[in-house]
C-alpha cells in the first residue's frame, strides 16, 4: 500500500516504489532512460541477421534467433452434406496425406506436391454421417456432414483478436461457449488475429479454438487485421490466403457459400481508394441479385469507416438487392439497429465483461437471432425475422373453410388435395379482433394415415396472433412424410384458435383473410 503525504511518497513508501520496478524490470522506465527508444544522440542499429547478439542500451544482451515457423493442427474450411475441406500447417515441405474413416471402410487422400499449407478436399460423403481423419500418425480428429432436412444453426463472432484492452474474459471462454453450442458452423466476422502474420493466427485464433476446428469450420469475412496490419509493409491479404485456400474471385478475398435454404456472402476489407473495392461491390450486387436461396445473409467487419469501408457506397448496393440481414463485429461493443430496413448486427469484443456472440437459427421461413455472452449465464437478447423472398400461389383456400360443428374457433380445410412435392407450406393472413395475443395452431393430415378423426394430424408448433394487429404466418409443410420418409398427398387442414383466450361462441373465419398453399417463386 502506498503511503501518500501532501509532499508526494513519504520515503518507506518511495523504497518499496523502487524495489517493486526493479524486480519487475522497469528501473530505466523510472530513470527516464527507455530499454526500446534509444535516445536520440545514439545512432540507430544496423540490419540484424537470424541469430545475432544485439547490445540493448543498458547492457542486457539477447539471442535474435529466428522464431521457428508456426505449426497448426488440422482444422475444417469448409463443410457441406457430400464433402469437407481440412487444411493443416507443417513447419517443412512435404506431400500430406489424410486417411478418411467411415463405417464403409478407410480412404487415403495424397496432396500431389510438397507444401507447407496443406489442403485435402474431401467429396462424394453421405449427409448426417460420422468420419475420422488422420494426418501423419500424428493427428486425430472427426467430423459430421451437414443435413439439409433440418434448421441450421450457426454462431458468430467478432474481433477476438482486435486492438482492444485485454479483455478480462479470455477468448478460450467464448471458444469453449460456442463448442458447448455445438453449431453447424461458425463465423467470425474479422481481426481473429492483430498482427497480420501466420504466427498471430496461429496463437490468437487456431490454437484458441482448435477443438472446434477439428470437426467444423468457422469462416472468416476478413476485417483490417486480416490485411496487413500495421500497414508499415504494405496491404496483403497472402497470410490469410495462405491459411484459408479456397477459390476467390479476385487478390481480396471475398466468396459466398450456401448452406440449406442460406446463401452466406462474406466480404473483405478493401480500401474505397483502391480499384478492388468496386470491383468487390459489383461482386457482392451479382451474387445477390443471382441468388435463389430464401434467405441472403452478408457479414463483414464493418467498423473501420471510411478508412477500409465506405458505409453509403455498401449500403446503396445493399437496399438495391435482397438483404436479410448483416452481420458485423471487428470492432469493441455490440448494437443492432436497422439500418435503411437492412438488420444490421454488431458483435465484437466487449470491454471488461464476457464477449458476445450470436446464436443464429436459419429455419424454412424465418431467421431467429439469440444474443449471449460468453458467460453462458442467460440469453441476453433475441429477434425473429420473417422471410422477404416473394411466394407463389398454389391453391387459395381461404373461402373454403368449415367451421367446426363444436368450435366455430376451429376451421377445417378438405378440399386441399395436393401432392406434397407441388407445394412448400401454407400462408395465413389473420387478424385478431380482441385485446389480447392468442395463440393459433396449424394441423395436417396426410390421405395414407391409418387413424381417422383427429388422431390423423401432425401437428405444427403453435404460433401466436398479436392483439388488434393484422399478422402474416407461414407454415413450412414437410416434402416427405416424417414417419414414412415418402413423398405424400395432402388430404385435410386445421386451422384452429385456441378457445381459452377468446370469448364463448367466437367465430373464427371472417378473420381469417388468406389460407393458401404457397411455394416459392
Amino acid at each position: 500500500m502506498w503511503a501518500l503525504r501532501s509532499g508526494g511518497l513519504n520515503h518507506s513508501a518511495k523504497k518499496m516504489r523502487t524495489l517493486l520496478l526493479s524486480v519487475l524490470g522497469l528501473g530505466a522506465l523510472v530513470a527516464g532512460n527507455h530499454p526500446w527508444r534509444r535516445p536520440d544522440r545514439e545512432p540507430g542499429p544496423g540490419p540484424i541477421s537470424n541469430g545475432e547478439a544485439v547490445q540493448q542500451g543498458d547492457g542486457a544482451v539477447r539471442d535474435l534467433e529466428a522464431a521457428p515457423r508456426p505449426v497448426v493442427a488440422p482444422y475444417l474450411i469448409d463443410i457441406s452434406p457430400s464433402s469437407a475441406t481440412v487444411c493443416w500447417v507443417t513447419r517443412e515441405e512435404l506431400a500430406g496425406e489424410l486417411v478418411l474413416a467411415s463405417v464403409a471402410g478407410e480412404a487415403t487422400h495424397t496432396e500431389p506436391e510438397a507444401r507447407r499449407f496443406h489442403r485435402i478436399e474431401l467429396t462424394g460423403l453421405e449427409p448426417g454421417q460420422d468420419y475420422g481423419y488422420s494426418i501423419g500418425g500424428v493427428y486425430a480428429g472427426r467430423f459430421r456432414t451437414t443435413r439439409e432436412d433440418r434448421p441450421l444453426r450457426v454462431a458468430i463472432f467478432g474481433h477476438t483478436g482486435g486492438t482492444e484492452v485485454a479483455n478480462k474474459y479470455p477468448t478460450t471462454l467464448l471458444a469453449s461457449r460456442i463448442d458447448e453450442l455445438d453449431p453447424d458452423f461458425a463465423i467470425c466476422t474479422g481481426d481473429l488475429c492483430y498482427f497480420t502474420s501466420h504466427q498471430s493466427f496461429a496463437d490468437l485464433f487456431f490454437e484458441r479454438f482448435a477443438r472446434f476446428l477439428a470437426r467444423k469450420p468457422i469462416y472468416v469475412a476478413p476485417g483490417n487485421h486480416e490485411a496487413g496490419f500495421p500497414l508499415a509493409y504494405g496491404y496483403s491479404y497472402g497470410q490469410f490466403r495462405d491459411l484459408f485456400p479456397r477459390e476467390y474471385p479476385d487478390v481480396d478475398p471475398y466468396f459466398s457459400t450456401v448452406h440449406g435454404n442460406a446463401k452466406f456472402v462474406f466480404l473483405a476489407y478493401t480500401a474505397h481508394s483502391r480499384p478492388g473495392f468496386a470491383r468487390q461491390l459489383e461482386w457482392l450486387k451479382n451474387e445477390l441479385d443471382q441468388s435463389t436461396s430464401e434467405f441472403n445473409i452478408v457479414c463483414l467487419g464493418g467498423a473501420q469507416d471510411p478508412i477500409f469501408f465506405d458505409r453509403k457506397a455498401f449500403m446503396s448496393t445493399l437496399v438495391e438487392s435482397r438483404v436479410d440481414i448483416v452481420f458485423a463485429g471487428d470492432g469493441s461493443g455490440n448494437y443492432q439497429a436497422d439500418n435503411q430496413g437492412i438488420q444490421w448486427f454488431f458483435s465484437g469484443t466487449n470491454g471488461t465483461r464476457p464477449h458476445t456472440f450470436y446464436d443464429l437459427e436459419v429455419l424454412p421461413y424465418e431467421l431467429r437471432v439469440r444474443l449471449y455472452d460468453a458467460s453462458g449465464i442467460k440469453q441476453i437478447k433475441h429477434w425473429s425475422f420473417p422471410t422477404t423472398r416473394p411466394k407463389r400461389v398454389v391453391a387459395n383456400l381461404t373461402e373454403t373453410g368449415r367451421p367446426d360443428a363444436k368450435k366455430a374457433s376451429t376451421l377445417f380445410y378438405p378440399d386441399a388435395a395436393a401432392s406434397s412435392n407441388t407445394f412448400d407450406g401454407v400462408r395465413v393472413v389473420v387478424h385478431n379482433s380482441h385485446d389480447r395475443r392468442v395463440p393459433i395452431l396449424l394441423r395436417w393430415a396426410p390421405s395414407d394415415a391409418t387413424r381417422r378423426g383427429a388422431d390423423r394430424f401432425f401437428r405444427e408448433q403453435p404460433v401466436w396472433m398479436a392483439p388488434g394487429e393484422i399478422t402474416t404466418f407461414l407454415y413450412p409443410l414437410p416434402a416427405t412424410n416424417p414417419i414414412t420418409g415418402k413423398a405424400w398427398l395432402l388430404d385435410d387442414l386445421q386451422l384452429a384458435a385456441n378457445e381459452k383466450y377468446l370469448p364463448k361462441g367466437y367465430a373464427f373465419k371472417p378473420d381469417v383473410l388468406e389460407f393458401s398453399l404457397i411455394a416459392n417463386e
